[in-house]
C-alpha cells in the first residue's frame, strides 16, 4: 500500500513539473513576441523621424502591410516569406527574407486613421504555441 501511495505521489509531482516547464516555454515566447512587436513599432517611429530629418513627407514608405529591414530601415511589401523572424549568431532577432530559424513572424500594417494625416500602426507577431498558432497584436497611433 505504501508503494502505491509513493508511486501516485511521484506521478503527480512529475506531471506538475512537466506542466510547469511547458508553461515556462510559453511565457518565454510571449515575452519575445511582445518585444518583437514593440520593436516593429519603434522601427516605424525611426522611419518617421528619418523622413522628417530628410524633409520628406513623414509617412513616406509607411503605407499598407510592410516589412522593415532593421539595419537600413528600408521597407518592402509584406509576404509570407518576408515576414519571418530569424535569430542571428549573436542571439539577435531580425526580419529575414526567407523562412527563419524561429517560429515567429512579424507583419507591420500602417493605415490612415483620420483625415488629419495620422496613421494607425498595427504590429502582429505570430508563432506556434503549444496547441495552436498564437498571436500578439500591438496597436499605436502615429502623428
Amino acid at each position: 500500500m505504501t508503494i502505491v501511495i509513493v508511486g501516485v505521489g511521484l506521478v503527480g509531482m512529475t506531471a506538475f513539473f512537466n506542466m510547469n516547464i511547458q508553461s515556462q516555454f510559453e511565457v518565454k515566447n510571449e515575452v519575445i513576441a511582445a518585444n518583437l512587436a514593440q520593436e516593429g513599432i519603434e522601427l516605424v517611429r525611426n522611419i518617421r523621424d528619418y523622413n522628417v530629418l530628410k524633409d520628406n513627407p513623414w509617412d513616406q514608405g509607411l503605407t499598407g502591410c510592410i516589412a522593415i529591414d532593421f539595419n537600413s530601415l528600408t521597407t518592402h511589401a509584406c509576404s509570407v516569406a518576408g515576414s519571418a523572424v530569424c535569430l542571428s549568431g549573436a542571439s539577435r532577432y531580425y526580419q529575414c527574407a526567407a523562412p527563419g530559424n524561429t517560429d515567429f513572424t512579424r507583419t507591420i500594417t500602417v493605415d490612415a486613421l483620420n483625415a488629419d494625416g495620422s496613421r494607425n500602426v498595427t504590429c502582429r507577431v505570430t508563432w506556434n504555441g503549444r496547441t495552436a498558432e498564437t498571436k500578439l497584436v500591438l496597436y499605436n497611433n502615429q502623428f
